[in-house]
């Protein structure tokens, strides 16, 4: 039986693209049981943030933030801790103008005058904030910037401050969908 080039092509990528789709629906099956078991009225994403799973993120309140997104300013935070997965914590944005956004190296919030980086320390199964910088006005007006880490603030220059800013500014919004009912 011979079989034509063209079909042979078309045979292979439609099985590749095949095998893909069946691989990523694969990673998010691991948080099935836990938007199961979720409040019909809530919404979640799974977002890629550089680990060997993706972070489940639940919120019960959206908006949409002009750019087509489902954005919120807060959720909570799920991930695989040994066999179950668990909440981890939660992340939580100063307003609407400063939705809960990813990058390639962790979750982000923002607030009037700074960002919050978070990441998965996966080892622990703990939600850990890695960078909270943010500017403080002293009675003069005077800025301050500082970035605290481990609970101790220390100075930072303006140029660091607005690297962070530039980072959210440049991140994903959190697009969440409606869980499925």
């Amino acid at each position: 039986m011979k079989v034509g080039k063209k079909r042979l092509l078309a045979f292979l990528i439609g099985s590749v693209l095949l095998l893909t789709a069946c691989g990523a629906k694969k990673t998010d099956n691991i948080y099935h049981d836990t938007i199961a078991a979720l409040p019909k009225s809530d919404y979640t994403a799974t977002v890629n943030i550089g680990l060997d799973k993706p972070v489940l993120l639940v919120t019960d309140g959206v908006y949409d933030d002009g750019d087509g997104n489902e954005a919120a300013i807060y959720c909570d935070v799920y991930y695989p801790v040994g066999k179950k997965v668990q909440k981890i914590g939660t992340i939580e944005s100063m307003g609407t103008a400063y939705p809960i956004a990813f990058g390639k190296d962790g979750i982000y919030a923002a607030l009037d005058r700074g960002v919050q980086k978070y990441a998965v320390d996966s080892a622990d199964g703990k939600l850990v904030m890695t960078q909270n910088i943010y500017v403080s006005y002293d009675t003069e007006g005077t800025a301050s910037y500082f970035n605290e880490e481990s609970g101790t603030a220390k100075s930072v220059s303006v140029s660091e401050y607005d690297s962070a800013e530039d980072v959210y500014a440049h991140c994903v919004t959190v697009d969440f969908k409606q869980k499925d009912n």
